[in-house]
């Protein structure tokens, strides 16, 4: 059922992975394990984060230290097949502001589409996590009740995820096609409270997977994203915008976080370019007019990116959560223009949504979705060139959790765990 052995093949690119759970070491993370539990004790005040820099290695736990109540890391991986018709989000959360979800700090979610639209989901609650050394790769085995392991080796160049539960058994491998972003040494600060790093840009992707019975089985495009905040996405965060796309010999990626800094939110933006694996254009500037305070150039001359939103009704909108376009059914597809005004070079790219991914509404105007589908374009009186994309859009402004039911919820799952188990 499975593809072939998962073992067998980061050998072949890591050398041997070897995965045994210890306890969370007081020594320096770059030579111990590191294990995580569902129920760890969490810690008062601020906790230290291993760097704010593309080193140690992306993918490597940030909180080695302990955690305290709002502190939190994530690890995502997605693909969407050739024909833009399926896709699939894996995320891990080690992530305490999550807790009320279910018990404890550890989650882990699965969203699919299959090419006739039809969805399948899956969240799970782990008992612990156990991290291996990110000197020579990094590797993340969580288990609890249920087998979930992935690697992603020192070079950020190759991902791989073996699923192994009685819903979901199978295989998903990513190989880069581009370098890992930021760049070693480079700042993985994103907006205020939030680092990001883009892992794996864009990388081909194959999938093997049997869910309740059901084959998935397809080539296409993936990526691997990593976040970690010493605040909760909730507070720090009043929505989000991003898409991987592949088309021709462009890979082209857009994250834009929308801070609660200010009255309306704080844009965030961050697009990049590269063509046949190298790097054509990046830019933290929505528009021509737009740059933060933080800009190394402060140059209103520099390259920006326009992201919008084709309505159902056939208008373009700005994509920034709160057009709408966090709603099922709101966009029928996205545009995006990256222009260099030094060089007045211009990239424009149209998304057209073919199936649904995930959604999810939590009220107050407040929600999500994904969508997978085909992508063409390419440089403005170049060819254009055809491919596909992912897309999420997330708008939780309205969205407010007391944090006296987070703590209530905590309790009562911890107390529930202790007694029944898992």
């Amino acid at each position: 059922m499975l593809a072939s052995n998962l073992f067998s093949w980061a050998q072949a690119w890591t050398g041997q992975l070897q995965l045994t759970t210890t306890a969370l070491s007081s020594q320096s993370p770059s030579c111990v394990r590191t294990a995580f539990e569902a129920f760890e004790p969490l810690r008062s005040g601020p906790v230290p984060q291993v760097s704010d820099a593309s080193e140690p290695q992306l993918s490597a736990p940030r909180f080695v230290e302990g955690m305290n109540a709002s502190a939190g890391e994530q690890w995502a991986f997605d693909a969407t097949s050739a024909d833009g018709t399926s896709g699939l989000m894996l995320a891990f959360y080690h992530d305490p502001t999550y807790a009320f979800l279910g018990p404890g700090n550890l989650r882990l979610s699965l969203d699919l589409v299959f090419p006739n639209g039809s969805n399948w989901s899956l969240a799970d609650y782990l008992s612990h996590a156990d991290f291996s050394p990110p000197s020579q790769h990094a590797s993340g085995s969580v288990v609890g009740p249920h087998s979930y392991r992935f690697f992603v080796t020192a070079d950020n160049s190759l991902a791989a995820i073996e699923l192994n539960t009685t819903r979901v058994q199978g295989t998903i491998r990513i190989r880069s096609m581009t370098p890992a972003r930021p760049g070693p040494g480079a700042s993985t600060w994103n907006a205020p409270g939030l680092h990001w790093a883009s892992v794996i840009p864009a990388g081909q992707a194959s999938v093997d997977l049997v869910l309740d019975g059901e084959v998935m089985r397809w080539e296409g495009m993936g990526g691997h994203e990593r976040w970690w905040a010493g605040q909760g996405w909730l507070d720090g965060l009043q929505g989000w915008q991003a898409v991987r796309a592949v088309v021709g010999p462009y890979v082209l990626t857009y994250w834009a976080p929308t801070s609660r800094q200010a009255e309306g939110g704080v844009l965030w933006p961050s697009a990049y370019l590269a063509r046949n694996g190298k790097t054509v254009l990046e830019t933290r500037r929505s528009g021509p007019s737009s740059f933060q305070d933080d800009d190394l150039d402060n140059d209103r001359d520099a390259p920006y990116v326009e992201h919008r939103a084709l309505t159902a009704r056939g208008k373009l909108v700005a994509s920034d959560g709160g057009s709408g376009d966090h709603r099922q059914g709101f966009a029928k597809g996205y545009v995006l223009m990256l222009i260099d005004p030094r060089t007045r070079r211009r990239w424009e790219f149209s998304l057209t949504l073919k199936n649904m991914e995930f959604a999810f509404d939590v009220g107050d105007s407040s929600g999500g979705v994904a969508y997978v589908g085909t992508a063409s374009g390419g440089e403005i009186g170049d060819d254009v060139y055809h491919g596909v994309f992912f897309n999420e859009s997330v708008y939780v402004a309205g969205l407010k959790v007391p944090r006296v039911y987070v703590w209530a919820a905590y309790w009562y799952y911890r107390v529930k765990a202790s007694i029944f188990g898992y």
